[in-house]
C-alpha cells in the first residue's frame, strides 16, 4: 500500500501552511518524505505549471474534480442547465490535469441532488462518467466517493456496487472514504471492503472523534477512536493494495508525520 495526502484540507490551516509551494516542499522534504498528493482542480488554487515542476522532482498525483463544498461549488448531480455545463467542463479540467501529471485516479462526489429526483441526479451522474470515460486514458480510472448522509445521491456500499456494476467499462471505482463511512454507518462502516471489494481503488483516511452526540472527522491519525488495524485488515482481505490518501487538517505541522507514522504502523501490523 502506498500513502499520499490530500493537499486542500491542509491549506485550511493557514496558520501552518501560508502557500502552496512551502506546503509541497515539506511533505517532499526528508522529514516527512510523502510522494504522492491529491489535489483539487479548483481554479486560482492550484497552478498546472507548479504542479508539473514537482512531478519532474518525484511527486505523484491524483486529482479531485471540485464539488458542492468546494469555491466555486460544482454539483455533478444537478439538473441545473448552468451546473450541467459547468459539471462538463471541470471534468474536462480534471480529466486534463490527471493526463498532464500522470496521475491515474480522477475523483468525483455524488452530491445531493438538485433541481431533480434522485433518480434523476443518478441519471445525471451516469452521463457526466460516460463522458468521462471517453476522455481518460487506458490507465486512468473515474473514481466515486462515497458520501456521508442518505441526502446524497450514492451514499450506501449497495447503492455505490449496483450502480458501478451496471457499467461496462473497468475504468470506474470507488475512492473510499473512511470518515463519510463511520458517519453514516457508524460500526457497520467496515461494510464497505466487504461489499465493494476490489472497486476500491483509494482510500480517504482520517480519524473521527465525538463530542456530546455530534461526530466530526478529518482529525490527525491517531487523535480520534478509529482502529486502524482493524480498517487494513478488512482492506487486505478485500484484496486491496493501492493508494490510501490522509484526509486531515492537522493543528500543528507534526500531525502530518505523525499520522504516516500511525498509517505505516496499522500497515505492517495488520
Amino acid at each position: 500500500m502506498k500513502i499520499g495526502i490530500c493537499i486542500a484540507p491542509l491549506l485550511q490551516a493557514k496558520h501552518i501552511f501560508p502557500d502552496l509551494q512551502q506546503l509541497l516542499e515539506l511533505l517532499l522534504s526528508s522529514e516527512i518524505g510523502i510522494k504522492h498528493f491529491e489535489i483539487h482542480t479548483i481554479p486560482d488554487l492550484f497552478e498546472l505549471e507548479v504542479l508539473k515542476l514537482f512531478k519532474a522532482s518525484g511527486a505523484q498525483f491524483s486529482i479531485h474534480a471540485p464539488h458542492m463544498y468546494t469555491n466555486p461549488p460544482l454539483n455533478f448531480c444537478s439538473a441545473n442547465k448552468a451546473d450541467i455545463k459547468a459539471a462538463r467542463e471541470e471534468l474536462e479540467t480534471s480529466i486534463k490535469w490527471a493526463k498532464e501529471l500522470s496521475a491515474s485516479h480522477i475523483i468525483l462526489h455524488p452530491d445531493v441532488p438538485k433541481a431533480c429526483t434522485k433518480k434523476q441526479a443518478l441519471e445525471l451522474l451516469r452521463e457526466h462518467i460516460e463522458y468521462g470515460l471517453k476522455l481518460i486514458g487506458k490507465n486512468q480510472f473515474l473514481l466515486l466517493e462515497n458520501m456521508p448522509g442518505k441526502e446524497y445521491t450514492l451514499h450506501s456500499p449497495a447503492e455505490m456496487k449496483k450502480f458501478i456494476d451496471s457499467f461496462k467499462s473497468k475504468q470506474i471505482g470507488v475512492c473510499w472514504d473512511i470518515g463519510h463511512a463511520y458517519l453514516l454507518m457508524k460500526n457497520k462502516f467496515l461494510d464497505f471492503p466487504k461489499i465493494l471489494g476490489k472497486r476500491i481503488k483509494e482510500c480517504h483516511f482520517v480519524d473521527v472523534r465525538k463530542t456530546g452526540k455530534k461526530f466530526t472527522d478529518h482529525y490527525p491519525l491517531g487523535s480520534g477512536f478509529l482502529n486502524y488495524n482493524k480498517i487494513i485488515q478488512e482492506l487486505k482481505a478485500s484484496g486491496f493494495n493501492n493508494l490510501i490518501i490522509m484526509e486531515i487538517i492537522p493543528n500543528e505541522a507534526s500531525g502530518i508525520d505523525i499520522s504516516k507514522k500511525v498509517l505505516e504502523k496499522a500497515i505492517k501490523e495488520a
